[in-house]
């Protein structure tokens, strides 16, 4: 079975550790821990469900399901990331948790129960709508989970948060070669 940690030195990994693209992204990690070819040469690395994926380190699933957060939220906000990864919602539930960013996952959690309803056994709230109601499903958590994800502030705790989890599961995500 072949390894997905990149290898890399000590100086690296810190380097890594508190990448992020700009002032005004998050750290996410994607670029040296998941978008190199140790993890993309995994068939079906980015695919959720798929054995490839169960190949990957817990550590690094948690940062791809981070990434897709950032990419899906920025993009369409919280309701667009709920309603695109519908058959991975209780994995990403608990991958989320695992950040252990406490003001994130209050807000994750609330937002993802009042589209998504139980995280346990989620199903989409807009699913069951009764659209010929005229009223549009609930969205007031996943909005200020948006205004919030958004905020300058929110970017830079990524940084210390994420920086962390990275930190802290060194070993799972990168071959130290020094």
């Amino acid at each position: 079975m072949t390894d997905s940690r990149p290898a890399m030195t000590r100086a690296q990994f810190a380097e890594a550790a508190a990448y992020a693209d700009s002032d005004a992204w998050w750290l996410t990690g994607e670029e040296h821990f998941l978008h190199v070819p140790a993890v993309m040469n995994v068939e079906g690395w980015n695919l959720y469900g798929h054995p490839g994926n169960a190949r990957l380190t817990e550590p690094q699933r948690v940062l791809m399901m981070w990434s897709d957060l950032v990419g899906q939220t920025s993009n369409g906000g919280f309701s667009q990331f709920v309603e695109n990864f519908e058959k991975s919602l209780p994995l990403a539930y608990r991958l989320i948790a695992r950040l252990e960013w406490p003001e994130l996952f209050e807000r994750f959690d609330r937002a993802f129960r009042e589209q998504a309803g139980d995280p346990r056994n989620p199903r989409l709230v807009s699913d069951g709508w009764d659209w010929n109601s005229g009223a549009e499903p609930p969205a007031e958590a996943a909005e200020a989970f948006d205004d919030w994800f958004y905020r300058d502030e929110t970017k830079a705790a990524s940084r210390i948060f994420v920086g962390d989890f990275i930190r802290r599961h060194r070993d799972d995500l990168c071959r130290l070669t020094d």
